[in-house]
């Protein structure tokens, strides 16, 4: 584990300017002006890094659109570094679109590519549903209307769009969908919220309908290459079912825990940024390195057989987020086992409709092949490799788990 480092994420602000109902992160911290403290300790604690040929760099929050001169510091630094090392920074966002424009016009300049960015947008009623605003002149319109503009700059096939799978959001993902492709966006993707409860049988009715429409669109839709859209699941789904023979453990681990970090808006680092949203499994400062004795912890929690039944699971599309289960559960692979139901459901329709696709070599190497195919070593580098962290001698900054929980666990727990 950590042997190269080729993803980092950086938090620059706790301020976001939404209430999501499902945020995983306190109220008191999203309320927070706060900003990171350590810019003029960046560039050595980076350079200190085993750093990868190429390294994805996520800078975030909080809500970064609405902080963007944070963004441009963070950029600068990476890339003085880059003019005295044999490095690449891919610079992403995942953003809730509130300055859409900014991060376009940040794109325009080519100085991040539209496929690093992330616009979260929970459907045409996503604000009134789902993210609650702290301002009054948001609406669901203000949001929707990042849809035609990502559109009209270009963007239509690379900035992607990711959809909150909820009880109050679900009736409107067909909807939501068609929306997006009347408007001419091409790539759309649904995700689960960890922590929720997905049990009520109207909400599991209603999943297997909007999917089962979802799943004709694409169809549909996929011969027509002026109307086929890129569906993140499917294409997820199809490199593992279809074009992986790695084991299960595999394919339902993190790949990008072990060799990435988080660096938090305090200096403290984490494996990535969920740990750190739960203030928990710090292994590092960037005052001071790393903390052996963390790491080795969190290596054994890694490689811990998961608690549940993988040798008669047929969803090898599964992920269970490990730091929602270190926090839920006290370890990174006793998984909550929330979502099965649900992924059962998706991966019968996948099957069931894939077949009627009918995909030419050509698009198995370019459509569907995401890049996330799971291949064994993945798993079998990780065991076999030796840390190259700079490991600090004697931690001063080392902080016990604080083990929170966000403000909303009842509330998704309770769906």
């Amino acid at each position: 584990m950590f042997d190269t480092i080729n993803r980092i994420s950086i938090k620059v602000t706790d301020f976001c300017n939404l209430d999501c109902v499902y945020c995983h992160q306190q109220q008191k911290v999203k309320d927070e002006t706060s900003e990171f403290k350590y810019f003029d300790k960046l560039e050595s604690f980076i350079e200190s890094l085993p750093l990868a040929e190429a390294v994805d760099v996520l800078v975030t929050g909080g809500e970064i659109s609405i902080k963007l001169h944070l963004f441009e510091k963070v950029e600068k630094i990476l890339r003085r570094i880059e003019r005295k090392r044999d490095v690449q920074f891919i610079m992403s966002v995942i953003s809730n679109g509130t300055n859409m424009q900014g991060l376009i016009d940040i794109v325009n300049e080519g100085r991040m590519k539209a496929s690093s960015v992330s616009f979260s947008w929970d459907g045409i009623h996503s604000y009134t549903e789902s993210r609650k605003g702290k301002l009054p002149n948001l609406s669901d319109e203000y949001f929707n209307n990042n849809i035609p503009l990502i559109v009209k700059h270009g963007y239509a096939h690379s900035i992607n769009v990711a959809f909150a799978i909820t009880p109050t959001t679900i009736t409107s993902l067909v909807d939501s969908l068609r929306f997006c492709l009347d408007s001419g966006l091409r790539n759309f993707s649904f995700y689960y919220i960890h922590e929720a409860n997905y049990t009520d049988p109207e909400f599991i009715e209603n999943y297997r309908n909007a999917l089962e429409k979802v799943a004709q669109i694409f169809v549909g839709t996929y011969h027509d290459v002026e109307k086929r859209f890129r569906y993140y699941n499917w294409q997820n789904m199809y490199c593992r079912y279809k074009a992986s023979d790695a084991s299960m453990f595999a394919k339902t681990s993190c790949v990008k825990l072990g060799n990435s970090i988080h660096i938090d808006i305090d200096g403290a680092v984490y494996p990535c940024t969920f740990f750190s949203d739960h203030r928990s499994m710090q292994i590092g400062h960037i005052l001071e390195g790393f903390y052996q004795d963390r790491i080795d912890v969190f290596t054994e929690e890694y490689f811990t057989e998961p608690s549940c039944d993988m040798s008669s699971c047929k969803n090898e599309h599964c992920f269970e987020c490990p730091a929602s289960n270190y926090i839920l559960n006290k370890g990174l692979n006793n998984r909550t086992m929330n979502i099965c139901h649900l992924l059962s459901i998706e991966r019968e329709i996948f099957m069931r409709y894939f077949d009627m696709l009918h995909i030419s070599p050509y698009d198995a190497l370019t459509f569907w092949n995401v890049g996330t195919s799971v291949i064994e070593s993945h798993i079998d580098n990780k065991r076999t490799a030796t840390c190259h962290l700079p490991i600090a001698e004697n931690p001063q900054y080392k902080y016990e788990d604080e083990m929170l929980v966000s403000d909303n666990i009842e509330v998704v727990q309770s769906w």
